[in-house]
């Protein structure tokens, strides 16, 4: 009898092992569509969008760019392997088990139009708002990259925008932007739980164009962060001359743990051969820090 029973129960392990492994399957994208859209079913293996519970692979089955065009992606794990060098846009807040980012980009795309109550924006001077990411772990590898770079405001829009002048003043955002023969931009948002995105840097004249702010990143992880590549909100450079650099983004990382050799940076962008009102550069520099940021 006693033989019998332990066989009953390993066979009933082995079933509910079955089960489990059945619910949560690995979707690797392979694009046949060559849409580019996470919705679309073609473009991943067996041919079905990514539900709950699975495994979701960016490798080098397909090395082309993704934009996740849905809301409430939860999986059980979002991963860029090594053999994926290409762009995953997220235009919607994303929960994963693990999110590993071995190389390749996870772009965070920013709101201009929300108004962003809790960092203190208004109707009439939204914070904008950029991207959650919820999450176990999460693993940036030394060519890994979670990006809101130039995701912010565009150029000249902001509650921290720079101002026209003879050359463009820098957005302002943690700080006030750098000055050309205008004040830079106001700083704006909260110091503490950082939401809100970068402002756009200042033109010489209202026919060119400044440099966009940093978007913003929060990531909530229940565990380990380990950052061995780069983690970015990093404003735009002027874009025309004389113009303003965009004011830098906000990221905001709550974790039980944070490890790694890698970077967090959400640098205003630089002024483009500026005119500069400042007691430690020259005029015609290109080189300046000229927009605020918070982290």
């Amino acid at each position: 009898m006693k033989k019998v029973k332990l066989i009953l129960v390993i066979a009933a392990m082995s079933l509910f092992v079955s089960l489990s492994f059945a619910q949560a399957d690995s979707r690797i994208w392979d694009n046949d569509s060559g849409d580019g859209l996470w919705s679309t079913a073609a473009n991943w293996s067996d041919n079905v969008v990514p539900q709950a519970g699975d495994y979701v692979i960016f490798d080098s089955t397909s090395n082309t760019n993704c934009i996740v065009d849905v809301t409430g992606v939860t999986v059980a794990s979002l991963t860029l392997d090594p053999g994926y060098t290409k762009i995953v846009t997220l235009s919607y807040a994303v929960e994963a088990g693990d999110l590993i980012v071995s190389s390749g980009t996870i772009l965070c795309t920013g709101d201009p139009t929300a108004i962003n109550e809790d960092s203190g924006g208004t109707e009439e001077k939204p914070h904008g708002a950029g991207i959650v990411i919820n999450a176990v772990n999460v693993i940036v590898g030394t060519d890994g990259r979670i990006s809101a770079d130039k995701q912010g405001f565009p150029s000249a829009q902001g509650p921290g925008a720079g101002l026209n002048g003879a050359g463009g003043s820098g957005a302002g955002h943690g700080g006030r932007g750098g000055c050309s023969d205008k004040y830079g931009g106001l700083p704006y948002g909260s110091p503490n739980e950082p939401t809100s995105i970068g402002s756009g840097g200042a033109p010489d004249t209202d026919a060119n164009f400044a440099g966009s702010g940093g978007g913003a990143i929060k990531i909530t992880a229940s565990g380990t962060v380990t950052i061995n590549g780069t983690i970015s909100a990093d404003g735009e450079k002027g874009v025309s001359a004389r113009s303003g650099g965009g004011g830098g983004g906000s990221i905001w990382i709550i974790a039980d743990a944070l490890e790694g050799i890698g970077s967090i940076t959400a640098n205003g962008g630089n002024c483009h051969t500026c005119l500069l009102y400042t007691s430690d550069a020259a005029d015609e520099e290109d080189s300046v820090d000229l927009g605020g940021r918070r982290i």
